[in-house]
């Protein structure tokens, strides 16, 4: 298996440039979980002053104590009060050299104390603004994240000095992981992982797409087989819902009137500000034929993330057949798999056009009448 750092040279560049310059810079760096953020931050503070802190479920205080374990061989922290004012403060007036503070999954330290945002806000604004200390705080709650720190409404709004949104890779970025395989394989793989770099290692061994499929999604010990609905329940209060309308989705039930008629909803006002919040975290997009203007009422919806669609497709309606039979299920999936690989393909195609431009358009995109 491949376990080099593979791409994200533009995010590097961004923050290697950042780094250079003087004086204080805060970045928020956001993105789905499993993207590649955690390997992207350990991989820019290398040979560098820096504290890199992982925050945990826990509590107020354990979170604070882990924080000065992390700390202490850049700064000794163990005699400063078990508040983040006192730290920041402490640090704020020590740190001489430019240093790195990169405070990862910022969302679970929220969790542990009401307003925490805000007080972040206060350090920033009377502690760190005249310093020459690079915060970094990254989060995979992307609702989150924007509640907190993105959004015009967030106390930390205003405070950013840039931020970087760790998307997928392209199916160009994530070939890097794959040495031997052929194109038409890792076209498979892709179809099946996206472009999220913890999936694309998990499919790196030499096996084929389907034993891959069967060993890391289908198996009883496979380790991506409860992965979406660990996310949904990470990210949503509601997760049964939003659960419901995915699988209608997948299920090719895409325009709000048939994805109100699989999962129940009463009316188009029930069902809207949960397509909203989908739409907005980047979990499904919704697309109008190429030639209509975004208010057309034939938009139609769209699972935006490879592995989301493939699990959604493949494994949530099969969920009783994988419990009993593996290899049956396997063999379901390979009834329809290459439409599947077909329909990720046309995306493929339409990313090479969008970045090649190798003859002129205006506009690109799928036509549908009806």
């Amino acid at each position: 298996m491949i376990t080099k750092f593979v791409d994200r040279k533009t995010e590097l560049e961004v923050l290697e440039r950042k780094y250079r310059e003087r004086g204080f810079q805060f970045i928020p760096i956001y993105g789905r979980r499993r993207a590649g953020k955690t390997e992207l931050i350990l991989q820019f503070i290398k040979n560098k002053q820096a504290v890199y802190f992982l925050a945990t479920a826990g509590s107020k205080k354990e979170n604070i104590r882990n924080f000065k374990d992390s700390a202490k061989s850049v700064i000794d922290l163990s005699f400063i009060a078990d508040d983040w004012e006192s730290i920041f403060d402490y640090i704020a007036k020590n740190a001489k050299k430019r240093l790195i503070i990169a405070i990862d999954e910022f969302p679970y330290l929220l969790e542990t104390e009401k307003g925490l945002s805000s007080i972040f806000q206060y350090i920033v604004d009377t502690r760190l603004r005249n310093t020459n200390i690079f915060l970094i705080l990254c989060g995979s709650s992307l609702s989150m994240m924007y509640k907190e720190v993105l959004a015009y409404r967030a106390p930390l709004y205003g405070r950013r000095t840039g931020q970087l949104e760790i998307r997928p890779m392209g199916l160009k970025d994530a070939a890097g992981f794959f040495q031997s395989k052929s194109f038409e394989e890792i076209i498979k793989i892709y179809s099946v992982c996206g472009g999220m770099p913890a999936y694309l290692r998990e499919f790196a061994e030499n096996k084929s797409v389907f034993a891959l499929i069967k060993d890391k999604i289908l198996a009883k010990d496979a380790p991506l087989k409860e992965e979406i609905p660990f996310l949904l329940r990470q990210e949503f209060r509601d997760p049964k819902t939003y659960m419901a309308i995915l699988s209608a989705i997948s299920l090719g039930h895409r325009s709000v009137g048939k994805i109100i008629n699989h999962c129940g909803f009463p009316n188009k006002s029930g069902i809207m500000p949960y397509l909203y919040t989908l739409e907005y975290l980047q979990y499904v997009e919704r697309e109008v034929p190429v030639t209509e203007t975004l208010r057309s009422k034939k938009g139609l919806y769209f699972i935006t993330d490879n592995f989301f669609d493939f699990w959604f497709r493949f494994v949530r309606r099969n969920l009783s057949l994988i419990e009993t039979d593996t290899d049956a299920a396997l063999r379901e999936i390979r009834k329809t798999f290459n439409m599947h690989v077909g329909f990720v393909f046309e995306k493929v195609c339409k990313e090479f056009l969008a970045e090649s431009r190798i003859f002129p358009y205006s506009r690109l995109g799928r036509w549908w009448h009806r």
